[in-house]
C-alpha cells in the first residue's frame, strides 16, 4: 500500500511504515511516520487541531482494514467530513421524525 502526504508532495510504501503518531505544536498538529529502516521520522500532514490530525490516523487505519491499494492523507474539508455523525434515517430534512402512517 502507498500513502501519499496530504500536500501531495511525497509518496511513501506502507511496508516501510511502522507507525503514526500525532505531534501537538504550538499553532498546528502534525501527523508523522516513523519508518523501519531508521530513517528520520517525517511529518506527512499538517492539521489545525489534534482532533483533525487523529481522525486523519482514524481514516488511514480504515483503509488499510478496506486494502486499499493506494491513498492521500484527507484535507481539511474531508476531515470536517468525517467527523461528522451520520445522518439519522429515521429523521425528515427538518430533525423531526418521519411520520408513519400505518394501515393495512
Amino acid at each position: 500500500m502507498w500513502i501519499l502526504s496530504k500536500a501531495g508532495e511525497a509518496l511513501y510504501n506502507m511496508d516501510k511504515v511502522v507507525n503514526f503518531y500525532v505531534v501537538e505544536g504550538a499553532r498546528d498538529s502534525a501527523v508523522r511516520a516513523r519508518f523501519s529502516d531508521g530513517q528520520k521520522d517525517l511529518t506527512i500532514g499538517n492539521y489545525n487541531t489534534c482532533t483533525e490530525a487523529e481522525t486523519a490516523i482514524r481514516y488511514v487505519y480504515d483503509c488499510i482494514r478496506q486494502n486499499y491499494p493506494a491513498i492521500q492523507l484527507p484535507p481539511e474539508e474531508k476531515i470536517e467530513m468525517l467527523r461528522r455523525p451520520l445522518e439519522m434515517k429515521d429523521r425528515s430534512a427538518t430533525g423531526k421524525k418521519t411520520v408513519r402512517r400505518g394501515g393495512s
